[in-house]
């Protein structure tokens, strides 16, 4: 019993046996995080919904050809019906339903009657490089989870559990960044550890560091085509195309404090004019802005230090926080 099964693929039975109610699990691409979700989500017979990014890759998938569902319960022998329910996909079996939703139209069916659901898994929450974020990504999966879950602790009833599912694209991803698991996810890689579970803030972490899966599938065609960044991200789950090797915590002796941004960061000159380091706020050391637009406009001169890679950060979160505010891509 671990994080493995004997062929494998992940153990979804083992990782939802951890006491949390979030589940983010990311790892690299054929590693079983979709299948083992759903299978395990079908054989609890609870309902549940069916999240993706937006309701185009719904439309896509809701048919019986593409649909993953319909796939993985003719798979387990298990009958079902596929119908529409106003706006929404609904597939019914065994008593239950599961809902199928993109995560872009939820906020326009507020009001509807989810009572009956007991997990959300959204999958495939990071995109891809060449697919865009929606708006406000992490407030949207909020207000999701808010609509489903209503008072339902303060009625005395378990929450519902959230699982969230992504191959390792993007570690500056808006989810990840909202609900503060970028720097643990980047403490594990630190540590060389592949899952944590962090009850104060109720979330079971998974990170497919060591998948045999990936191993196996390192020396299959696409894998040997030598692309180093999109195999960095498939199969050795190591967030390929981020450029983090410049976030670090440095002793503050020796720096000198140029500026700050209310509530985010404070820049400071390096010792030996060796550059900048963007760290946590501090107060009354030097020049103050709570206005983020002013605060760009006058430190242009620290945007080219960072286009010419002389910044370091204090963690991922005030990197993506400094680079967005210049409109750098990172």
């Amino acid at each position: 019993m671990g994080l493995y099964l004997d062929n494998g693929y992940i153990d979804m039975d083992w990782i939802m046996a951890r006491k949390a109610t979030g589940y983010c699990i990311i790892g690299g691409r054929g590693t079983g995080k979709t299948y083992g979700a759903m299978k395990y989500l079908i054989e609890s017979n609870k309902s549940w919904l069916y999240l993706r990014r937006t309701a185009e890759i719904i439309e896509t998938i809701k048919g019986e050809s593409f649909n993953p569902i319909c796939a993985m319960l003719r798979r387990m022998g298990i009958d079902y019906t596929l119908e529409p329910e106003g706006k929404i996909t609904v597939i019914k079996y065994n008593d239950v339903k599961c809902v199928m939703l993109g995560l872009s139209k939820v906020a326009g069916l507020r009001g509807f009657d989810s009572s009956y659901i007991d997990y959300i898994l959204y999958d495939e929450f990071i995109p891809e490089e060449h697919e865009r974020e929606i708006k406000s990504a992490s407030t949207a999966l909020m207000n999701c989870y808010e609509t489903i879950n209503r008072n339902r602790e303060l009625d005395g009833h378990p929450p519902v559990k959230l699982i969230l599912l992504a191959n390792s694209n993007n570690i500056f991803s808006e989810i990840l960044q909202g609900f503060y698991l970028t720097e643990h996810y980047m403490s594990m890689i630190k540590r060389g550890v592949e899952y944590e579970v962090n009850n104060p803030d109720g979330w079971c972490i998974v990170y497919l560091a060591n998948s045999p899966i990936s191993r196996a599938k390192s020396n299959t065609f696409i894998y040997s085509q030598g692309n180093t960044v999109y195999n960095n991200m498939a199969i050795a789950n190591s967030f390929g195309s981020a450029n983090i090797g410049d976030v670090k915590s440095l002793n503050l002796r020796g720096c000198t404090p140029l500026s700050t941004l209310s509530d985010e960061f404070t820049i400071y000159a390096r010792p030996k004019n060796d550059g900048l380091y963007i760290a946590s706020p501090v107060y009354g050391q030097c020049l103050e802005y709570t206005n983020p637009d002013m605060f760009a406009r006058d430190h242009l001169t620290f945007a080219r230090c960072a286009t010419m890679r002389l910044c370091v950060y204090q963690t991922v979160t005030i990197k993506e926080k400094f680079l967005s505010l210049f409109g750098i891509r990172h």
